[in-house]
């Protein structure tokens, strides 16, 4: 054999053994705590391969012998082996339209520190993204995380993005390179860009009501309507990166202009900022004591999205007509994509998903009156449970699949 052949074979062993590592996280992952018997049993993996393998990933710090069992033989075998949350560190960031959110996950994918601020405005984007910057600096000093133990950080971005290229396409275009190059620069760890809805619907995947499908589309109901699609259990994103646009399909024939440059567009009708304008016009004609304490008491001087939900849930009659009519445009444009996709499961989330039922009911009656009955039998509509943290937790599995998730992209990080 020549020297060539044996460093491909020798290259091919590495390969083989690194995503070998990574079925056994996810399997531990999972499960919480095997033994390399167990593994065993639950894998193709040769026992005395398990044993070796998970050794060395206790060596480098991923995994920990539970100290529990540990030279007990009653019951669970004394060499059973659990991840060690500190073994490792993911930090996801959302930066929505109105929100910024940071979250940092262990390695068992618990939560450990979670920061929430208004963002900063979009326009002035390098400020905007020096901001996170500095968000995310202090978490890892404060939480005393180890440079080396952080596998990267996953940015979602509202807008059109380009995940492949690591560019935002509608924001962030004043940094003489790529808002992944930027950010990789400023923090030194690798960072994977998406767009937020994309991130919410992985976040719904992983951590919440999608979790045991395969076909979802989650539905961010918020400032503007966006979906993300899960299709045979992941994310689907298009040719490149731009699938799900549900707000700008094209909804009513007439000639109101959208921000995206096309007419009739579902956000002009049913987007949180559509809606609370809505309400802000009447109250301008129809000025309302009641209103205006709630609007004082939330320290604003006229309704904004926030406010519209609190109008909402205080049972005004003409907000919830308001949500009401946006549930019944939403819900006819679900019935569409049910009789596309015949998904099982279609979660509402963002900030009008805090309305529960409020918007919940008016959108399964409009769905019904729009899909065929055969599609919508296995269809079910919920809201989100995770809601406010879907996007920032989605961020993190942009860089923790590459762990959890036996590829060859995971080699740069086990």
């Amino acid at each position: 054999m020549t020297r060539q052949e044996n460093t491909k074979k020798v290259g091919k062993v590495t390969i083989k053994n690194q995503i070998r590592k990574n079925q056994i996280l996810q399997l531990l992952l999972k499960e919480g705590m095997l033994s390399p018997s167990e593994v065993t049993s639950k894998t193709e993996l040769t026992l005395p391969m398990s044993s070796s393998l998970m050794k060395e990933l206790a060596k480098d710090g991923y995994i920990k012998l539970d100290e529990n069992n540990y030279g007990n033989n009653v019951g669970r075998p004394p060499t059973s082996y659990s991840i060690d949350p500190e073994g490792g560190f993911f930090i996801g960031v959302e930066i929505g339209l109105r929100k910024t959110r940071v979250i940092l996950l262990d390695l068992q994918n618990k939560e450990r520190h979670f920061h929430s601020q208004d963002t900063l405005n979009l326009k002035d984007s390098k400020a905007c993204i020096d901001d996170v910057i500095s968000i995310v600096k202090n978490i890892i000093k404060s939480q005393k995380i180890p440079q080396n133990r952080l596998f990267g950080i996953g940015l979602a971005v509202p807008g059109l993005v380009n995940n492949k290229l690591g560019r935002s396409i509608s924001y962030f275009n004043d940094l003489n390179m790529s808002l992944k190059e930027y950010m990789v620069e400023a923090l030194g760890v690798n960072v994977e860009i998406e767009n937020d809805v994309n991130a919410m619907s992985l976040g719904e995947k992983y951590f919440g009501d999608a979790k045991d499908v395969n076909d979802a589309l989650a539905i961010n109901l918020d400032k503007g309507i966006g979906m993300g699609l899960i299709i045979n259990g992941a994310l689907y994103t298009g040719a490149n990166g731009l699938a799900g646009e549900l707000g700008h399909i094209r909804f009513e024939d007439n000639n109101d202009m959208c921000y995206c440059g096309k007419r009739g567009c579902l956000e002009l009708y049913a987007s949180g900022e559509a809606i609370s304008n809505k309400m802000k016009d009447f109250l301008a004609n129809n000025p309302s004591p009641r209103i205006q304490k709630i609007l004082s008491d939330l320290n604003k001087e006229e309704v904004d999205l926030d406010a519209f939900v609190e109008i909402v849930l205080s049972g005004d009659q003409i907000g919830i007509e308001y949500i009401e009519q946006a549930g019944t445009s939403i819900g006819r444009a679900l019935g569409v994509l049910i009789n596309l996709f015949n998904p099982q499961k279609i979660i509402l989330g963002g900030k009008l998903s805090q309305l529960k039922e409020y918007i919940l009911f008016p959108v399964k009656s409009s769905v019904i009156k729009h899909s065929l009955p055969e599609s919508f039998a296995q269809t079910t509509i919920s809201y989100s449970k995770i809601r406010r943290k879907a996007g920032s937790l989605g961020a993190t599995t942009l860089v923790s699949n590459k762990i959890f998730l036996p590829s060859k992209a995971a080699l740069q990080y086990v």
